[in-house]
């Protein structure tokens, strides 16, 4: 019985110790998971916006493939979207808003009909005339004749307003 008084309750401090360890490891282990599972979801949200950009470059490359004669480009669109823009006269498209993509560029697809389910938005593209590279007797070909370049640029959106890509390509197109 002398025992039993003697004893100081150490086996318990030792015990809420221990519990209060583990219950610190597994907060963080919630913590860094939790993280790691807003990056996976901000890398897909990112990936969504940029292919959906990419589609829209492809698409604006097609719309100039069955043009037998080169658009004429313009210096301020009065009715937007404008097929061609004049390099430069749209600004710098990396600080343009919603607004002003939404009645300036031309949407990917169908218009009115969301095609891109994972982005909260169809993306849009504008199209600028870069220059005339025209040809001469060195290239063996008739130096009245050349290639036409445009700057295309799209914006794609992801599932959020927070990813947005814009990518910029160059197209160039030989015309009659």
């Amino acid at each position: 019985m002398n025992n039993i008084s003697n004893q100081r309750g150490a086996t318990l401090i030792i015990a809420l110790v221990i519990l209060v360890l583990m219950t610190m490891l597994s907060i963080t282990g919630m913590q860094t998971t939790i993280l790691e599972e807003k990056m996976a979801g901000n890398m897909a949200d990112n990936n969504a916006a940029l292919q959906s950009a990419e589609a829209a470059l492809r698409e604006a490359e097609v719309q100039f493939t069955p043009l037998q004669f080169a658009p004429i480009p313009i210096s301020s669109c009065g009715a937007p979207p404008c097929q061609l823009w004049e390099l430069g006269q749209a600004g710098n498209l990396t600080l343009k808003d919603n607004a002003w993509w939404s009645a300036n560029g031309h949407e990917f697809g169908d218009i009115g009909v969301q095609e891109f389910t994972r982005a909260s938005e169809d993306p849009r593209y504008i199209a600028e005339h870069f220059s005339d590279v025209k040809d001469d007797y060195a290239s063996g070909l008739d130096a009245g004749s050349g290639k036409t370049m445009y700057r295309l640029t799209a914006r794609g959106k992801g599932s959020s307003d927070n990813a947005e890509v814009i990518l910029q390509s160059s197209y160039s197109k030989r015309y009659n």
